[in-house]
């Protein structure tokens, strides 16, 4: 029983770093998937943009010419945010870090998610209200 445990402690700071790179890579995916197309919208009905979706759109076009760099800049990020979850996890001492560790890399890449949604739907709304 005590060989198990090792081994499963030493899983879980891949488990989360592997799920911190999954919601990064949703956020990457609606980044250049549906900005985009929402974009095309946005341009045939002539809407007027908030500053947020503007943002949004600006972001994706900024990285759509970049588009070679994003993926080994996320590995090297996701190699590190494995590194700091390792070493806090080797650490006991450590617990409060270690959450508050979590809790951000949990709550980045979903704050990233929400601003690309509520940026999006904001316009969209608005004009499914003036068409209507």
């Amino acid at each position: 029983m005590s060989d198990k445990q090792p081994s499963r402690r030493s899983l879980t700071p891949a488990l989360l770093a592997a799920l911190h790179g999954a919601l990064w890579i949703v956020f990457w995916g609606m980044i250049f998937q549906q900005v985009g197309s929402f974009q095309k919208i946005f341009i045939d009905f002539d809407v007027e943009l908030p500053v947020m979706t503007a943002w949004a759109i600006t972001l994706a076009n900024c990285l759509h010419g970049y588009w070679y760099l994003i993926l080994p800049v996320m590995a090297a990020l996701w190699v590190g945010d494995l590194v700091v979850v390792y070493a806090l996890y080797q650490r006991p001492k450590l617990a409060v870090l270690k959450w508050l560790w979590l809790i951000a890399m949990f709550l980045l890449p979903l704050g990233a998610i929400a601003w690309i949604v509520v940026a999006l739907w904001i316009p969209l709304i608005s004009l499914t209200q003036s068409l209507s």
